[in-house]
């Protein structure tokens, strides 16, 4: 399932190969993707829960501080610190974070993922889309 779920997931899907066809007609008759072109993930709730699953090798190694660091005084998110932090995360363990991820083409956004799901544990939730 990886092989297939992680190539759609990072938008570099490519057919070919016997093992690969099976392995895509196993996905797709489990009801995981639909067979659109671009070939997609079947729905939101799967979405969610592949991309949580693909990261959490990551998401354990991430340290991220609280969602509350990141409010600004009049209540918005400050979105470009978070973004400023991931980077420096990226730049100082980004390769060994994303080390165990077998894909590596996908590394860097669920790295991202997992890096927002642990801001937000607890007090939010992420909108993946």
């Amino acid at each position: 399932m990886r092989r297939v779920l992680e190539p759609v997931v990072a938008g570099t899907h490519e057919g070919g190969g016997d093992t690969y066809d099976d392995d895509l007609s196993y996905v797709r008759d489990l009801g995981l993707i639909a067979l659109d072109n671009p070939i997609r993930i079947a729905n939101r709730i799967y979405r969610e829960v592949i991309v949580r699953v693909l990261a959490s090798s990551a998401e354990a190694k991430v340290p991220a501080p609280p969602a509350r660091t990141f409010v600004q005084p009049d209540g918005r998110l400050d979105l470009s610190r978070i973004l400023r932090e991931f980077a420096d995360l990226w730049r100082e363990h980004g390769d060994v974070i994303a080390a165990g991820m077998p894909y590596h083409e996908v590394a860097p956004q669920l790295v991202l993922m997992a890096y927002l799901q642990r801001v937000v544990n607890g007090g939010g939730y992420v909108d993946r889309e």
